[in-house]
């Protein structure tokens, strides 16, 4: 059902949606994501928590409402798409029939999608160099069964980069070590006597 018929149709129960798609407090497509998951109790709430959300920002709302079942890990292989031709009979001089083509499957968008609070699924396509160097990074970094464990293997791997490439953890470095510097500095100083004069008894 197209997002404005839905939001059309949930709006006879909560005017509330329409106020705030006029006042343009929030989209159509943020309205169509809230729609089913208001209530009496809930619908103002909602739309105030998500005023001025985008879609992305929503649908990590909402999710609390619906979770979404979350992927377990695996690494399959996709299936070829190409079909090979049977040789010709030898004994057979008229050409053998052709095969019917095989349609090619539809590629699965990248999904990148919350699944539940705090938890996202993942999905995308890589070759074989890929594979491989994700099961020798898992060896690497000492993770056995790389395919149930991926997504600590990749975080391990973001951490590295991040705190080899990301010009924030260089920044937080140099900080660190300018400031251990200057302590160092500090206690090495010795204060200076002070010159004073020699007193007399009276």
């Amino acid at each position: 059902m197209p997002a404005r018929i839905h939001v059309a149709n949930v709006s006879r129960r909560f005017p509330q949606l329409l106020v705030a798609l006029a006042g343009r407090r929030i989209s159509l497509t943020v309205a169509a994501l809230l729609a089913p998951h208001l209530t009496e109790d809930n619908v103002d709430k909602l739309i105030s928590d998500c005023a001025g959300m985008t879609r992305r920002q929503t649908e990590e709302y909402v999710v609390a409402f619906k979770p979404k079942p979350v992927f377990e890990p695996s690494i399959r292989k996709r299936p070829s798409t190409t079909a090979m031709e049977p040789s010709p009979s030898p004994s057979s001089s008229s050409p053998a029939p052709k095969p019917p083509p095989v349609e090619t499957p539809k590629s699965s968008p990248a999904i990148l999608q919350p699944a539940r609070p705090e938890v996202y699924n993942f999905r995308f396509s890589a070759d074989k160099d890929f594979k491989d160097k994700f099961e020798r990074l898992a060896e690497v970094l000492g993770v056995e069964n790389a395919q149930k464990h991926m997504a600590l293997v990749l975080e391990k791997a973001l951490d590295l980069a991040l705190e080899k490439k990301d010009p924030k953890k260089k920044l937080e470095r140099r900080r660190k070590r300018q400031e251990g510097a200057t302590a160092k500095s500090r206690l090495n100083e010795v204060p200076e006597k002070e010159e004073g004069g020699t007193c007399q008894q009276l």
